[in-house]
């Protein structure tokens, strides 16, 4: 997340000119609370923190860190439930929308069951017949991985991925309005939502 790194770089930035600014104009006890400052902020900066990044063990010390400096200074806690902490939920990355659908045959598939969008996917709704016999232009194409792995089972290079966009490419440059992509063999290689997908959009659900 370069942003936010870049953003807590130049609060660090602004907090030790500041710091060394204001040291020079005030006496011993100041200049004591500056140095607990520097110490808390140089423990909470530190790499053994992973960034405080969420989710991470770092995002854990560097939390119980907060909160028994907290209980120490003699601070209470804000919450009714005189808890410190307070749960709640966070996105980052890409996620598919509630409002996507499936319906196959009059059938509503369960998102995040039966199926999924690949992360790359644009937004857009198509309603037509097909089959996974026919490829035909203006239409939406169903196409088995199986077709995209089979031979390539023992083959550490093959990246399924890869092999997806690149049939995604041709199938669009035919006509194909949407892909949907299905896999007819255990042995297939697998294929998951990756929240943390930078791939550039295709241009067809």
């Amino acid at each position: 997340m370069p942003q936010v790194s870049s953003r807590l770089s130049g609060v660090m930035l602004f907090a030790f000119i500041y710091v060394s600014s204001f040291a020079q104009k005030k006496g011993k006890e100041d200049q004591l609370t500056l140095q607990l400052l520097e110490k808390h902020v140089s423990i909470l900066a530190d790499d053994n923190m992973e960034g405080r990044r969420v989710g991470t063990y770092g995002a854990d010390l560097a939390c119980n860190y907060i909160v028994a400096r907290f209980q120490e200074y003699g601070l209470a806690p804000g919450l009714a439930d005189q808890k410190w902490l307070q749960p709640f939920t966070i996105y980052e990355g890409k996620q598919a929308d509630s409002a996507t659908f499936l319906n196959v045959d009059g059938e509503y598939l369960q998102l995040g069951k039966d199926f999924f969008p690949l992360p790359w996917s644009t937004n857009g709704s198509v309603q037509a017949f097909a089959s996974p016999s026919l490829f035909e232009s203006w239409s939406p194409w169903i196409i088995d991985l199986m077709k995209l792995t089979e031979g390539n089972e023992q083959n550490p290079h093959f990246d399924i991925k890869e092999a997806i966009r690149q049939k995604e490419k041709q199938a669009v440059g035919k006509g194909a309005t949407a892909l949907l992509f299905y896999n007819n063999h255990l042995l297939s290689s697998p294929i998951t939502f990756n929240h943390t997908d930078t791939s550039g959009k295709s241009s067809v659900p």
